[in-house]
């Protein structure tokens, strides 16, 4: 009996033991499901593109405002300053040379900044565009200015001498040099005939002659002052 009781005692302190254990024992975690919220895609609503009509601007081509003194020619088109009728009628672009016709007589231009008197004006052709003479593109700028002589000067042309106040003929030919010297060989009636460079006097028996301007490129003439010594 004594045995019994024993053993129910070591039974019954086993028994508290195993329960204090498993009660000192942390137990796992229980992992909770994670539930996902549904993910709710919002419709893309594009927007409408909405594209401006391109407007094509007319193309104007604006007058150039020329300086004082030059004027624009057309090809054949009849253009009139101080009374004179002048009218385009040829660009030779290889050649370099312009033909205007002047009060119905046709006089050549020979390149830019070469001035000619005609009609009682001095012209020189200063710039030009040349696309054919069909294209109404093409242009020539013109300086155009009123010629007036004064006093005891002259237009002397070589095939028509002039005669001066004492009865005397002052004729007259000209030569431009390749590096643009200008000469007037001047000759007066009974005076030996002497060459006179642009802007140069020379004295003659009676006059001294001053020549102003040699004009070769077309014909030959010149722009003198005689004046008696």
């Amino acid at each position: 009996m004594k045995k019994l009781v024993i053993a129910l005692a070591i039974l019954v302190l086993i028994s508290g033991c195993a329960k204090d254990l498993m009660e000192e024992t942390p137990q796992p975690a229980v992992e909770q499901p994670v539930v996902e919220a549904p993910i709710v895609q919002e419709p893309v609503v594009e927007e409408p593109v909405v594209t401006e009509p391109v407007v094509q601007e007319p193309v104007v081509e604006t007058p150039t405002v020329m300086p004082e003194g030059i004027y624009t020619l057309k090809f054949d088109e009849p253009f009139t300053f101080d009374n004179v009728d002048l009218k385009l009628t040829d660009i030779d672009t290889s050649a370099a040379q312009f033909r205007i016709e002047v009060n119905g007589k046709q006089i050549i231009f020979h390149n830019t900044r070469e001035p000619e008197i005609a009609s009682g004006l001095m012209m020189e052709v200063a710039t030009f565009k040349n696309y054919g003479l069909s294209d109404p593109r093409t242009y020539l700028n013109l300086s155009i200015k009123r010629f007036e002589l004064g006093d005891n000067e002259y237009l002397v042309e070589k095939s028509s001498p002039v005669e001066l106040p004492d009865g005397s003929m002052l004729s007259v030919s000209t030569r431009i040099s390749d590096t643009n010297v200008r000469t007037a060989s001047v000759s007066i009636t009974g005076d030996n005939t002497q060459d006179v460079l642009e802007g140069k006097s020379v004295n003659f028996n009676n006059y001294t002659v001053t020549n102003l301007r040699t004009f070769g490129k077309s014909k030959e003439y010149a722009w003198l002052r005689v004046e008696p010594l």
